[in-house]
């Protein structure tokens, strides 16, 4: 049995009050918050962020905040893949955002398709990092990926996933973690070290 019904592993480095926004946008979900883990990795920092991290650990009891040197995003999840309580771990950087039915949509999508998948995805929309906010064009995979379902890489080998707007099974977290090592591209490889055993991703639209 889990505690949660899903653990969001967040690790932040000096991205100041953005994090207040990427927990208030969990806060806001239609889920109960009560059925949320929310693990909040300080990988360093000693900012804003920090001092706000603090206080959202003292005002809730299912806010976790862990304290690690500054070693990389890819520790920071590690150590926080070890504390998740939930059926299912949803990844999330400091400074992004959910919309209010994202947990909602992904916890009904993936307890329908179980057993078919380890890793469900879902729509990434980015925005150019400056004062207008920009909409960047959509990712390639966004051509294929459009109506929910569970795809066969065999025969969509061009969605693979790459980047952490991601659900997967807490089963994974003993015996699958990121590689430390890599400067780059280690989202791709913890995505791949999931999806080899099914080569079966799904995605909630």
């Amino acid at each position: 049995m889990y505690d949660y019904k899903v653990s969001v592993i967040i690790p932040f480095y000096n991205v100041g009050n953005q994090l207040k926004r990427a927990v208030d946008s969990i806060l806001d979900q239609t889920v109960q918050f009560q059925q949320i883990q929310i693990i909040l990795i300080n990988d360093g920092s000693d900012g804003e962020d920090s001092k706000i991290a603090e206080e959202l650990c003292v005002q809730y009891k299912n806010i976790e905040l862990l304290h690690t040197k500054h070693r990389g995003v890819s520790h920071a999840r590690n150590v926080g893949l070890d504390y998740a309580q939930g059926k299912y771990i949803l990844f999330l950087d400091g400074d992004d955002l959910l919309e209010r039915d994202t947990i909602s949509e992904l916890l009904h999508f993936f307890d329908n398709h179980y057993f078919e998948t380890d890793l469900v995805t879902y729509k990434l929309t980015s925005y150019r990092n400056d004062e207008n906010g920009e909409v960047l064009p959509d990712h390639y995979r966004y051509s294929f990926l459009i109506e929910s379902g569970v795809y066969d890489l065999e025969s969509y080998p061009y969605i693979t996933q790459t980047t952490m707007n991601i659900m997967v099974k807490n089963k994974y977290t003993r015996n699958i973690h990121f590689c430390e090592d890599m400067s780059f591209t280690e989202d791709q490889a913890y995505c791949f070290a999931i999806l080899k055993d099914k080569m079966k991703i799904g995605y909630c639209s």
